[in-house]
């Protein structure tokens, strides 16, 4: 177990063939499965397909479809990739982490990796949408328009977004308070864009 402590992480799984129970272990994520490290210290590969939801530690990761990938010169319609769920409720808000690339620069080492998406989807609906954001300040124009539709029925949030109260950094906060039916509140912020 010493091992399953050093390069896995406690969390749960369910399995798509399953999905009424939940596994628990001690589970890492590859390319292309959840890796699972059972009390023996043997590893089983679930690949993704086969894995419906799973939680690591205090993060929690569902399937999500219909947004667009950064391929570098082509975009692709994302089907079944998973996401990290930052909140829920009748709006879910997620977030999905290119995998990180880098290169060797005289100054260091610098990611190229495209900025982080945020995404949401109504709990009635199947598909996600990403949210566009201006990376130097976590907002902007497009950012508070791709929010407005999903609190329309909240006068104080869309006056939060008139007034430019949101920002990527605070995003899970405001997504909480609609779904919580609570007042937002602009602090703390969530990190900053070395953070995020």
């Amino acid at each position: 177990m010493a091992s399953a402590q050093y390069d896995f992480s406690p969390g749960s799984y369910v399995l798509e063939s399953n999905p009424q129970i939940r596994l628990k272990g001690y589970l890492k994520q590859n390319a292309k499965a959840l890796v699972v490290q059972n009390v023996n210290g043997k590893n089983i590969k679930h690949p993704f397909d086969s894995v419906r939801s799973f939680k690591i530690e205090l993060h929690s990761y569902i399937k999500a479809s219909g947004f667009t990938i950064d391929k570098g010169f082509t975009g692709e319609l994302a089907k079944d990739l998973f996401v990290e769920l930052l909140d829920s409720g009748a709006v879910s808000l997620m977030r999905y982490r290119y995998p990180q690339n880098s290169i060797v620069t005289p100054n260091g080492l610098m990611s190229t990796s495209p900025p982080t998406l945020y995404l949401l989807r109504r709990a009635s609906e199947r598909e996600s949408i990403s949210i566009p954001y201006a990376v130097i300040d976590g907002a902007g124009k497009r950012f508070r328009e791709a929010l407005l539709p999903f609190v329309s029925a909240r006068p104080d949030l869309i006056a939060a977004l008139r007034d430019k109260k949101v920002t990527i950094y605070n995003l899970v906060t405001f997504i909480s308070s609609l779904n919580r039916n609570e007042p937002f509140l602009t602090y703390p912020l969530q990190g900053s864009p070395s953070t995020n």
